[in-house]
């Protein structure tokens, strides 16, 4: 963290982190989350260069991404009804990072920036899984 911040900036760093940490552990490894690691991949995006920042359900499932090149995505998956697995993107949009002044959007884009926090976060998000998920990680029904 950067000197000279007030306790309540680096409390909010820690949080921040904390929410990009447990989102993307949900988007790498859980088992709902393979049909939109698949549209990742296809796109050219591999989901260990992802990290997830926001995410909404509705119609579609929203979610907001840093992917490894530095971009902000607010992308639309649509869901099989049926399967309940991302199938398809129906909105995919950049956004410019000057375009917010949320700070998780530039945690995200810092971390992966720097290849050593790059590497610290993703231990972290493994081990977020492994600790929170693994055991219960289940198909949708």
């Amino acid at each position: 963290m950067k000197p000279g911040l007030t306790n309540l900036q680096r409390s909010r760093i820690v949080r921040d982190y904390f929410d990009l940490v447990s989102q993307t552990a949900e988007f790498r490894y859980r088992i709902c989350w393979e049909g939109a690691r698949n549209l990742f991949t296809e796109r050219g995006f591999p989901p260990s260069t992802v990290i997830q920042i926001t995410c909404d359900q509705g119609d579609d499932v929203n979610g907001i991404f840093a992917v490894g090149d530095g971009t902000l995505l607010d992308c639309d998956l649509r869901e099989n009804p049926h399967t309940r697995q991302s199938v398809a993107f129906t909105n995919w949009e950049v956004i410019e990072a000057s375009d917010t002044d949320e700070d998780d959007y530039g945690l995200a884009l810092q971390i992966l920036a720097d290849s050593r926090l790059k590497h610290a976060f993703d231990i972290a998000v493994q081990s977020f899984y492994e600790f929170h998920w693994r055991e219960c990680d289940r198909p949708l029904p």
